[in-house]
C-alpha cells in the first residue's frame, strides 16, 4: 500500500516518548486528518499526521496503523514496550531485600531449634538415681515398712 505507519524498530523504554507518524509514498499527511489506532480501537482521530505518547508504559505495546480517508489504510505495526533500567534495577533490589530477610529468618529459626533441642538434650543428661536409707534386717526385708514401737 502507499499508506505506511513510521514507528520504531526497535523497543521504546517506559517513561519515553513514543510518535508515530502516517506516511503516503514516505511523505507525512499533512493535509488532511490520518486516525491513528492500537489493536483495532480508534486511539486519535483527524490528527495532523503524527501521534504522540507523552510517556509509554507497558499498555501501549500492540497493533498500531493509521488510516487515510482518501488514501488507505496502512498495515499493522507492533509496537514493543520494555520495562526502564530504573524498574529493573527496583525489581532487583526487592528480590535482594526478600533474600536477604528469609536468610535471617531461617538462621533466627535454626538457632530457636537448635537451643530448644539443646534444652531437652540437656534435660535427658541428668541423672537420676534412687538412695535408699532404710537399714537390712536379716530376714532381707527393709526396716522402712517396720512400724515404731
Amino acid at each position: 500500500g502507499d499508506v505506511i505507519l513510521e514507528s520504531p524498530a526497535h523497543p521504546v523504554t517506559e517513561g519515553n516518548p513514543l510518535t508515530l507518524h502516517c506516511l503516503y509514498r514516505n511523505t507525512k499527511i499533512s493535509d488532511s486528518g490520518a486516525d491513528f489506532y492500537k489493536d483495532d480501537s480508534v486511539l486519535q482521530k483527524q490528527t495532523t499526521g503524527e501521534m504522540t505518547i507523552s510517556s509509554v508504559s507497558k499498555s501501549d505495546e500492540g497493533f498500531y496503523h493509521c488510516t487515510h480517508a482518501e488514501r488507505g489504510e496502512s498495515p499493522k505495526s507492533w509496537v514493543s514496550v520494555r520495562a526502564s533500567r530504573l524498574t529493573g534495577v527496583i525489581i532487583g533490589l526487592s528480590l535482594a531485600f526478600v533474600f536477604v530477610i528469609l536468610m535471617i529468618l531461617l538462621k533466627l529459626l535454626l538457632r530457636y531449634k537448635k537451643r530448644k533441642d539443646d534444652s531437652v538434650a540437656g534435660s535427658n543428661n541428668m541423672i537420676h538415681s534412687h538412695v535408699a536409707t532404710g537399714e537390712k534386717k536379716q530376714d532381707g526385708k527393709s526396716s522402712e515398712g517396720a512400724q515404731m514401737k
